[in-house]
């Protein structure tokens, strides 16, 4: 993971950065110990980028997003999926190598879903 630029979702704990968990509740809310995954990419020379949008508290379709709503970067008036709809629209318009997110009920696999435009359904079906 040397040099290679990560962003996360805003869930998960960095040290000296403000995690709010798409919450107004921690709205001031910065963790004084990295997630362990979060070290681990650290120690493996991962660059963090910074934090992708979430829904408040991981709840929900993914509609409720109290610092603003991630767009899909294909098809701006569309979601880009669940409530990792940052992590899955910043990756699909490149703007990280890639990301990190979390799939509580669905959501990795809806952003996954949603963000899927590059490939035809022919290539989703070969196992």
């Amino acid at each position: 993971m040397h040099g290679i630029p990560v962003a996360v979702k805003d869930q998960i704990k960095t040290k000296g950065i403000l995690t709010t968990w798409g919450s107004r509740i921690l709205e001031d809310y910065v963790p004084d110990e990295d997630a362990t995954v979060i070290a681990n990419l650290k120690r493996s020379g991962a660059i963090l980028l910074g934090k992708h949008n979430m829904s408040g508290f991981a709840m929900g379709d993914g509609s409720d997003h109290p610092y603003g709503t991630p767009r899909n970067p294909w098809s701006l008036e569309h979601s880009p999926g669940a409530t990792s709809s940052g992590s899955g629209a910043a990756t699909a318009a490149s703007l990280c190598a890639t990301s990190l997110g979390e799939d509580t009920t669905g959501s990795i696999r809806g952003p996954c879903f949603v963000l899927r435009g590059r490939w035809d359904k022919a290539d989703l079906r070969k196992g």
